[in-house]
C-alpha cells in the first residue's frame, strides 16, 4: 500500500530542494544535496550506570539532525538511532556502527566506545548532510590515549612553567572556574583526546590537607599583581620572590578554603569520568613556594623534613582523589645538574623515597585500584618494592619541544627491540601560539611514524604556553576564547587521528564545512591552510636553533634575550643548525661547497631549494586568499563559524607572508655567505636585495598579526613583539650592506639549555 503524502511533507521537500540550491550556488565545490526532512528517535539505557556519556553522545547526534533540517521525537519517528549496549569482545573504546533500513544501532566494546560511536554518528550526519547518508563502521582506537601535558597555573604560589607569561598569569582564574572546565572537556572529547597529564611543579599545597604539616595548606587564590621580566628563570627557581608575599604585590583572585578546593577537584575528576577522562598529575622537583618555610622545608634534597612532607603530601594527594589514575615524577630542574650516575641515583632515590610508600598505600587500601608511576625505569633496583600492580609506563621523546618541526621525527619502528610496554611519547609545541594552522598531510605522517603497537598513549602541551583560555585575540569577541577552540582544526587532526587513523582529507573538510556554517569556499580555505601548514616544517629543517624552547622561535626567528634575541643574517649566514635527519644541508656547509666548487650531495635539499618551497608555498597561499576573498563576502555580523573562518584566511595570509619573509631570509643568507668567500660583488648586490625583499614581507606579516593579536610575554621567550622585531629584520639590511669579507670562524651553535637557567647565555 502506497503511503499518502500530505502537503505538510510536500512543502518541507521544497523547502529543503531550495536550501539545497542556494547550498549550491554559494560553494566552489557542490557538498551531498541536502536529502527530505525527517523525524528521528534517539534510544539509550536511561538506566545505565554509564547513562551520562550516552546523554552526552545523544546530545551531538540531536543537534546534527537539526542541523540538517530533521526533527528528533520521542517515538513514531522515521529513523531510529540506538545506542544499543556493550559487547566487550570489540575492546577498549570500540565501536560497531550498522544501518539496517532506517535504524542505526551503536555497539560498543564498553561506555567510552559507545560514546565514541555516537559523537563519530553526529559528524557522519553534518559531513553526509542527512541521517540518510550515514554509512556503517567499525573503529578501534588506534592509540588509546590521547592526551595533553596540560599545564595548570594553580596559583601565584603554586606555579607552572608557563605560569611566568601573560597566558599563565590570565589563566590562573579559569584554573579554579567549573564551567571553564566543563567546556574543556566537552571540547577536548569531541575532539578525541582522553587523557590529562596536569602539570604543577608542586600542587600539594593547594589540593591537599597534609597530616603533620597543617599550616601548608592555602586558602584562597593568588595572583601576581607585578609583572614578570626576563630576569625570572624558566627553571622557575625564582618564580616567587618575598616581594610577591606582600599584600601589595599579589590580588587574591578567588575566595575559597582549602577544604572548597578538595571538593572542587573531586568534583572536576567526576565531570571528567563522566566523560571517559583519565587524569594524572605530573610534578616537576624540588619546589617549595607554597610553603614559604613552614615547618623548616626547603627545597634542598637533603632536607628530611622536605623529603617527609613530600611523602606524605603525595600520600594525601591519592587518598584524597580516588579518580587519579596516576603519578609522572621526574626529576626536575631544581634538583641539580649533576648528571653523574651517581647525581642520577641520588635523585631518583630521593623520588623512590617520597612516591613509593604513597602509592603502595593507595594500592594496599584498594588492591583494585588502577595505578601508574613513569619515570625511573633506568634504576630498576631502586624501585625494586614498589607494589607489582603499579603500572610502569616509559615516557619517551618523540619532536621533544618542536613538534611542527617535521613530520617524520622518528622511523615507525624505533622502539623495535626495547622492552618497553606501554610506551607514552610526548612532544611539544613551542613554535606558534598565536596563529591558526593545520595541515591533514603533517598530521597523517606524524602520527604514522608513532609506534603505535607498543604505545599506551601520546601526550602533547606547551611548556611556554597555558592551553586553557586564549587572550593573545586583538578582537574582544575572541578575547578568553577555548584555547583548544580557537586551534580548532589542529587539535581536531591530531585527536581525531590518534583515535581512528583511517580517516581522509575529505572527513576533515566535512568538518570544518560545519564548524563553518558551510561559508562558501570552505574547500578552497582548508586546501589553502594545509598549504600554509608546510611553513614551519620547511623552515626548521633547514634552520635549526638547538632542540630547545627557548632557543628557537619559528614564528619571528627569535630566541630568549639571553640566547641573543632575534636570529638574523649574522646567525644564518654562518648556520650548521638543521633538524637533525631533516634531509638538509646546512647554510654554511652548501655555501663552502658552492665557493669551492664542489658537488652537493644530490640527497640533500639545499637552502636555495628550501628558499624555493617556501617560496611557492608563500605565493599560493596568498593567490588562494585573494580568490576566496574575491569570491566571497565577509558578513558583518558573522556567526561563531563564520569568524573562525575569516579569522583561518587571515592566519594563512599571515604565514604566507612569514613564508616569503624566511624564502628571502635563506637567499640573503647563502649570498651573503658566498660572497665572504669569493668576494664576488654579485653576491652582495643580490644578498642586499634579498635582504629588502625579506624586510618587505616581514612587514606585511606584521601588519597582518598587528591587527589581529595583542603582545605577550611569553614564559620561554620574553617579550614576542612583532612590532619591535620590524626593527631588528630591517637592521639585516645595513648588515648585508656593510659586510667586508673575512675569515670567519666555523658555525655559531646555540648553547646549551642548563646553560639558560644558570643565566649564562650567548650575548
Amino acid at each position: 500500500m502506497k503511503k499518502k503524502v500530505g502537503l505538510t511533507a510536500i512543502l518541507a521537500v521544497f523547502a529543503v530542494l531550495a536550501l539545497s540550491l542556494v547550498s549550491c550556488t554559494t560553494s566552489s565545490v557542490s557538498t551531498v544535496d541536502y536529502l527530505p526532512a525527517t523525524t528521528v528517535q534517539i534510544e539509550w539505557d536511561r538506566g545505565a550506570d554509564y547513562a551520562v556519556k550516552l546523554e552526552f553522545a545523544a546530545g551531538d547526534i540531536r543537534t546534527a539532525v537539526e542541523k540538517c533540517g530533521s526533527k528528533v521525537v520521542e517515538s513514531g519517528a522515521e529513523w531510529t538511532v540506538r545506542l544499543g549496549g556493550i559487547d566487550e569482545s570489540l575492546g577498549e573504546q570500540a565501536y560497531r556502527l550498522t544501518v539496517e533500513g532506517t535504524v542505526i544501532t551503536i555497539i560498543g566494546g564498553d561506555s567510552d566506545g559507545l560514546m565514541y560511536g555516537g559523537l563519530d554518528l553526529s559528524e557522519q550526519i553534518v559531513i553526509k548532510n542527512g541521517i540518510q547518508g550515514v554509512e556503517g563502521a567499525a573503529v578501534t582506537p588506534y592509540i588509546k590515549e590521547r592526551g595533553f601535558k596540560y599545564h595548570i597555573p594553580l596559583d601565584l604560589r603554586c606555579p607552572c612553567y608557563p605560569s611566568i607569561g601573560t597566558s599563565g598569569i590570565k589563566n590562573i582564574a579559569n584554573v579554579w572556574d567549573m564551567d571553564f572546565w566543563k567546556e574543556f572537556i566537552d571540547t577536548m572529547i569531541r575532539e578525541r583526546f582522553n587523557a590529562l597529564f596536569l602539570t604543577n611543579i608542586n600542587p600539594f599545597a593547594t589540593l591537599v590537607k597534609v597530616e603533620d604539616y597543617p599550616d601548608c595548606a592555602i586558602d584562597d587564590v593568588w595572583a601576581p599583581a607585578i609583572p614578570y621580566d626576563d630576569s625570572y628563570k624558566g627553571s622557575l627557581e625564582d618564580a616567587v620572590r618575598d616581594e610577591h608575599w606582600l599584600e601589595e604585590n599579589h590580588v587574591v583572585v578567588k575566595k575559597m578554603s582549602i577544604d572548597e578546593k578538595i571538593a572542587f577537584w573531586q568534583n572536576l575528576m567526576e565531570y571528567g569520568n563522566e566523560r571517559g577522562i583519565k587524569f594524572y598529575f605530573r610534578i616537576n622537583h624540588i619546589h617549595v613556594f607554597a610553603e614559604h618555610g613552614a615547618y623548616g622545608i626547603t627545597d634542598e634534597i637533603d632536607n628530611p623534613v622536605t623529603k617527609d612532607y613530600y611523602t606524605k603530601a603525595a600520600t594525601a594527594l591519592l587518598q584524597t582523589y580516588p579518580l587519579l589514575k596516576g603519578l609522572d615524577i621526574n626529576d626536575g630542574e631544581n634538583m641539580g645538574w649533576d648528571n653523574s650516575e651517581e647525581g642520577d641515583r641520588k635523585r631518583w632515590q630521593w623520588l623512590h623515597d617520597v612516591y613509593v610508600p604513597a602509592i603502595n598505600a593507595a594500592l594496599e587500601a584498594d588492591p583494585d585500584r588502577e595505578l601508574s608511576m613513569s619515570g625511573g625505569l633506568q634504576f630498576p633496583d631502586i624501585f625494586a618494592d614498589l607494589n607489582p600492580k603499579c603500572k610502569r609506563p616509559m615516557n619517551v621523546g618523540f619532536a621533544s619541544t618542536h613538534m611542527y618541526a617535521t613530520s617524520t621525527p622518528k622511523e615507525p619502528g624505533y622502539l623495535d627491540g626495547k622492552p618497553y610496554k606501554d610506551v607514552y611519547i610526548s612532544f611539544r609545541n613551542e613554535d606558534s601560539f598565536d596563529m591558526r594552522f593545520g595541515d591533514y598531510d603533517f598530521f597523517k605522517d606524524f602520527i604514522g611514524c608513532m609506534p603505535a603497537d607498543k604505545m599506551g598513549g601520546y601526550l602533547t602541551g606547551s611548556d611556554g604556553y597555558c592551553y586553557q583560555r586564549d587572550y593573545s585575540s586583538a578582537d574582544p569577541d575572541l578575547q578568553g576564547q577555548l584555547y583548544l577552540e580557537k586551534h580548532w582544526l589542529n587539535f581536531e587532526l591530531l585527536g581525531h587521528l590518534g583515535y581512528n587513523y583511517d580517516l581522509d582529507y575529505d572527513y576533515f573538510l566535512g568538518l570544518l564545512k560545519d564548524h563553518t556554517d558551510q561559508t562558501p569556499y570552505t574547500d578552497l580555505l582548508f586546501e589553502t591552510t594545509c598549504l600554509a601548514g608546510r611553513v614551519f616544517p620547511t623552515v626548521s629543517k633547514q634552520y635549526f636553533s638547538g632542540n630547545s624552547d627557548y632557543t628557537w622561535h619559528v614564528s619571528g626567528s627569535w630566541s630568549h634575550p639571553s640566547g641573543g634575541g632575534y636570529l638574523g643574517l649574522k646567525r644564518f649566514m654562518r648556520s650548521t643548525n638543521v633538524y637533525p635527519n631533516g634531509g638538509c644541508i646546512s647554510i654554511e656547509d652548501y655555501c663552502l661547497a658552492k665557493a669551492a666548487g664542489e658537488a652537493i650531495d644530490p640527497e640533500l635539499v639545499t637552502p636555495v631549494q628550501t628558499a624555493q618551497m617556501l617560496k611557492e608555498y608563500g605565493e599560493k597561499v596568498l593567490a588562494n586568499v585573494e580568490k576566496i576573498r574575491a569570491e566571497v563576502k565577509q558578513p558583518k555580523n558573522p556567526t561563531d563559524g563564520q569568524k573562525y573562518f575569516w579569522c583561518l584566511l587571515e592566519d594563512d595570509e599571515a604565514l604566507a607572508y612569514l613564508s616569503l619573509y624566511y624564502s628571502e631570509k635563506f637567499l640573503a643568507a647563502v649570498d651573503l655567505r658566498i660572497y665572504n668567500e669569493t668576494k664576488d660583488e654579485s653576491f652582495h648586490e643580490s644578498a642586499v636585495q634579498h635582504a629588502v625583499n625579506s624586510s618587505n614581507y616581514w612587514n606585511q606579516h606584521v601588519a597582518i598579526i598587528s591587527r589581529n593579536y595583542v603582545v605577550e610575554h611569553l614564559a620561554r621567550l620574553g617579550d614576542f613583539d612583532v612590532n619591535a622585531l620590524a626593527k631588528l629584520v630591517e637592521e639585516d639590511i645595513d648588515f648585508a650592506r656593510n659586510w667586508k669579507p673575512r675569515n670567519l670562524p666555523r658555525s655559531f651553535n646555540a648553547p646549551a639549555k642548563g646553560d639558560f637557567f644558570n643565566g649564562q647565555g650567548v650575548k
